[in-house]
């Protein structure tokens, strides 16, 4: 009887365990389910706590990040001449005077960093959920920022700008020819360099952007020796005479006739210059010198630009004619300089060759040729994208003036992807953009670039309205008035672009070509691209019109002096408030299927900046001494006995312990 009682309550404890097991493990459970559209407890990024919060949280704390981030920028130190010189990089490059284009110079990925952390540790099920749940609440996860946008062209070439007068490149010893017949030359010196380490720095601020740090970056110099000195050069002039022995001959055949261009010893004795080849040295021509030529005295008669089928369009939108597709030709400047080198490099080496060189010549095919352009099946219309540049400048119109140019008539294949950047650039002088004016930190310097965004928005309009997938966009980092709403003046409905990233493109998923019809209103000022092709059911696709669920004030003007203004002129970048935007794209497919796609823009507040300009007595009497001295700006100045006084007894104020003792 006494075995039976013990047996029992061997079972009930047995029992009442496993029940407390189920019990607490179903509470786990349904606790951790909590957290399947949450950041996992325990989870920090620079010691601040992330758990708890669901996407839309996550989302504006680094939307906040990004907003101290334009405010602050980034701050820069480098030393020079055993003193410590600061300044500060903005994060926004911002184009025109009306603020037409913005350029992210420094950005953290709000979105695929918010997808990141709510997605951390999570796994597939809900049994990784609930041990990744217990395992936060118990140990402390420390994690980074994965996704840091840093245009690291852009920064570095800031960081020269400010910097240009501190970095010094080493400079090669080389032989400079002054005379050829007979030969005659200088041996110029070579001298060591300081040269600046920008690859770490900007390695720098995504570290640090990743670990939520303002960043604050140090930019360290170094002594770098040349890799060619005066010494090295004793074996090489002895052979001038041989690689300065005849002319050279420049070759090329035309279609209807022959050309050729001497070269003689006069002409490309200045272009020699030595060069390290495997650890040996040799002579070589220099690349820009034969490019200079090249371009100055044959392009223009042997180059063309590659022409696509095109179509001419009656008012009904019926196709009248094509226009042929003509084949591109474009010198191959790398080839060529490669031929003429060997040249030299062969009477370098006393080898008895031919001194004539053929042009090397490459062929640029049309992206549309003439038998694709046929019977492509274009019957009409599906719809238009519209949008407004009333008040652009005139270089800003010019620019979209050359966009239309390059995109009316485009013909898009059926499944190919296009792209905006791809079809209207390059943006250089060389192919019709003009420029505008850019602030960039304390300088207002002319940029090409402005106008180009009008294009982006208006194909954006556009491929939503023909119910085309969106395959790439990216809204303005700020609210520009020239790309806001048609309808309700609101932003969000734009895309940006800039070469060779942010691009926005668009798939043709129809079974036929279509084409672009871009038309220019300039008394209207509007633009209008048309999307033609065949009617394939997808009309009724459309887009809401934007709707802003916050404002955000741009805060306080700011103000800096420059030398680069007149003293007294002020030029200013007006103010821009910050939003969140969104609107949902509709799209009905043949099948009937209906699909639907919000964009969400986020744009960042930006406090108006003024530059003020100075005198150059008044900003050299800004620095010390030692700054003075080193600055180009301040070479000459005279600043004043009473001024030079004054920053001596600042100076002093701010280090008492290296101020001179007076004897009594």
């Amino acid at each position: 009887m006494k075995k039976n009682n013990n047996q029992k309550i061997i079972t009930i404890t047995i029992g009442v365990f496993a029940f407390l097991i189920i019990s607490l493990s179903i509470g786990l459970m349904v606790y951790a389910k909590d957290y399947k559209d949450k950041v996992l407890p325990g989870v920090y990024i620079g010691g601040t706590p992330l758990g708890g919060m669901d996407k839309g949280e996550v989302e504006g704390f680094l939307q906040n990040m990004n907003n101290k981030l334009s405010s602050q920028g980034v701050l820069v130190e480098y030393r020079k001449n055993d003193s410590e010189h600061t300044f500060t990089l903005n994060p926004i490059v911002v184009v025109g005077e009306n603020g037409g284009n913005t350029i992210d110079l420094v950005s953290i990925n709000i979105e695929k960093n918010a997808e990141n952390i709510v997605n951390y540790g999570k796994g597939k099920n809900v049994f990784d959920l609930t041990l990744a749940t217990i395992d936060g609440l118990l140990n402390r996860k420390n994690i980074e920022l994965k996704n840091i946008d840093v245009n690291s062209d852009r920064v570095k070439e800031i960081l020269k700008e400010n910097i240009s007068s501190s970095n010094q490149e080493p400079i090669n010893s080389d032989i400079s020819i002054t005379k050829v017949n007979p030969v005659e030359y200088k041996i110029t010196t070579s001298s060591p360099g300081i040269v600046y380490d920008y690859d770490s720095a900007i390695s720098d601020i995504r570290t640090q952007l990743s670990q939520l740090k303002m960043p604050e970056i140090q930019i360290d110099s170094q002594r770098k020796e040349p890799d060619i000195k005066e010494e090295d050069l004793e074996d090489l002039t002895p052979k001038l005479d041989q690689i300065l022995s005849g002319d050279i001959t420049l070759t090329f055949e035309g279609d209807y006739r022959d050309f050729d261009w001497d070269l003689e010893p006069r002409n490309f004795s200045k272009w020699i210059g030595v060069e390290k080849k495997e650890d040996k040295l040799v002579f070589g021509l220099d690349k820009e010198g034969v490019n200079t030529f090249i371009k100055e005295n044959i392009s223009e008669d042997i180059e063309r630009e590659a022409q696509s089928a095109k179509f001419e369009l009656k008012e009904d939108g019926k196709v009248r004619k094509f226009i042929p597709a003509k084949t591109g030709r474009k010198v191959d400047i790398q080839s060529t300089h490669s031929s003429l080198n060997q040249v030299i490099s062969n009477r370098f080496k006393k080898e008895k060759v031919s001194s004539t060189v053929s042009l090397v010549i490459k062929e640029v095919e049309p992206e549309v040729k003439t038998h694709e352009a046929n019977d492509l099946g274009i019957k009409e219309k599906i719809d238009t994208g519209v949008s407004d540049f009333s008040g652009s400048p005139a270089n800003r119109i010019h620019n979209i003036s050359i966009g239309v140019e390059k995109l009316d008539g485009l013909l898009i294949p059926p499944g190919e992807t296009f792209s905006a950047v791809e079809s209207t650039k390059p943006y250089t002088k060389a192919a019709g953009y003009l420029p505008e004016l850019v602030i960039k930190g304390e300088k207002i310097k002319p940029e090409i670039g402005g106008g180009l965004c009008q294009i982006g928005t208006t194909l954006f309009r556009m491929a939503m309205e023909s119910g085309m997938p969106i395959e790439q966009r990216r809204n303005h980092s700020l609210v520009v008035n020239y790309y806001v709403d048609p309808v309700n003046g609101l932003p969000g409905t734009d895309a940006t672009l800039y070469n060779p990233n942010p691009d926005f493109k668009f798939k043709n998923d129809t079974d036929s070509h279509m084409m672009i019809q871009a038309e220019m209103d300039r008394q209207d000022q509007k633009l209008y691209f048309s999307l033609w092709g065949q009617d394939d059911g997808r009309s009724s696709s459309t887009y809401t019109h934007p709707q802003v669920s916050e404002w955000f004030e741009p805060g306080k003007t700011k103000y800096k002096k420059t030398t680069d203004l007149a003293p007294g002129e002020t030029k200013c970048q007006k103010a821009h408030r910050g939003a969140n935007s969104s609107f949902t794209y509709k799209r009905t497919l043949p099948s009937g299927t209906t699909t639907e796609r919000v964009f969400s823009s986020y744009y960042r507040p930006l406090p108006k900046i003024c530059l003020v300009g100075i005198k150059k007595e008044e900003y050299c009497a800004d620095l010390n001494k030692e700054q003075r001295k080193n600055d180009p700006k301040c070479k000459g100045v005279e600043i004043g006995e009473k001024a030079e006084e004054e920053k001596d007894q600042q100076e002093q104020a701010q280090n008492p312990t290296t101020s001179t003792k007076k004897t009594e």
